[in-house]
């Protein structure tokens, strides 16, 4: 099956595209890098593709959206239209229905790598009861600089770079998503970092007043939820730290550490991966009808 990606130079596009190479059911629609701009040369390719990938800024999707037709399967990664209802939002493990929402649907938008580590944490916590819908969650997220794409690659890998906290107007562009898909009736607060490592994300939420719930019986809360997920492992320890290096790999890990009355559930996953370029695979592979994990191991 033949996959077209429109932004392939981009950090992510250039992930999805080393996935593909190593896929033995997909065959990647070759644009000439002198051609990238050519409106007439994309859509030509586009119409022979089984399906399309955007890997595009966005303030130019909308532009590359006119050229795909109303049938086109097509699989955006900007932030655009994560939150639209005409769409389907892209994160498989989100429940049991949305592997099928995903595989019946022309167009699917691939989560962002805050919002999908947060959802992944908040969202059993909030259908198990563990907390209710309408708590104020606080997020402390560090993640490699490989998330802010080629230039921030460039600067660091250039000198050395320093760890920045970023966001600080409590305005992330993924908070609207994290707030929709864990079912929160609130926004959370989001406070990211960019570190000096390449790859690997740690998001931790504090859970205070958990007096009903011993760190057990969420981690095992958590283990019922996931238990059928292959990519997402609960961890039984809760360790004391943690590196938020991580290299390339699409499995998630889910921790739960802390002291009675006071929890804190962390997970950590790969930005480019998991964060990006693998669950766009997962993606992929469902719309096309062929096993979930294909061009994953």
């Amino acid at each position: 099956m033949k996959i077209f990606v429109d932004g392939s130079s981009g950090t992510v596009g250039l992930s999805i595209i080393g996935l593909i190479a190593h896929h033995p059911e997909l065959e990647l629609v070759h644009l000439d890098h002198s051609e990238r701009k050519n409106a007439l040369a994309r859509k030509e390719l586009m119409a022979v593709a089984d399906l399309v990938v955007f890997c595009l800024p966005d303030k130019i999707v909308n532009e590359s959206l006119k050229l795909v037709s109303d049938n086109q399967k097509l699989l955006d990664c900007s932030q655009l239209f994560r939150c639209d209802p005409h769409w389907v939002y892209g994160l498989p493990e989100l429940n049991l229905g949305q592997r099928l929402l995903i595989a019946e649907s022309q167009r699917v938008s691939n989560p962002g790598c805050f919002a999908t580590a947060f959802i992944l944490a908040a969202r059993p916590l909030l259908s198990e009861a563990v907390l209710s819908n309408d708590t104020m969650l606080t997020a402390y997220a560090i993640t490699g600089y490989s998330a802010g794409g080629k230039r921030m690659i460039t600067q660091h890998e250039a000198r050395a770079g320093q760890t920045v906290i970023h966001s600080l107007n409590l305005n992330h562009k993924h908070l609207p998503e994290m707030k929709m898909y864990s079912t929160l009736k609130r926004d959370p607060l989001l406070i990211p970092s960019v570190a000096t490592h390449k790859e690997g994300l740690i998001l931790s939420i504090p859970l205070p007043l958990l007096n009903d719930w011993s760190r057990s019986e969420v981690v095992e809360m958590y283990q019922k939820i996931y238990q059928d997920e292959k990519y997402i492992q609960v961890c039984e320890d809760h360790p004391n730290k943690l590196s938020a290096h991580y290299s390339s790999t699409n499995t998630v890990k889910v921790y739960v550490t802390g002291k009675p009355g006071c929890l804190m559930v962390i997970v950590k996953l790969n930005n480019l991966i998991k964060g990006a370029a693998g669950n766009a695979m997962q993606c992929i592979n469902l719309m096309l009808g062929l096993n979930e994990w294909t061009g994953l191991n």
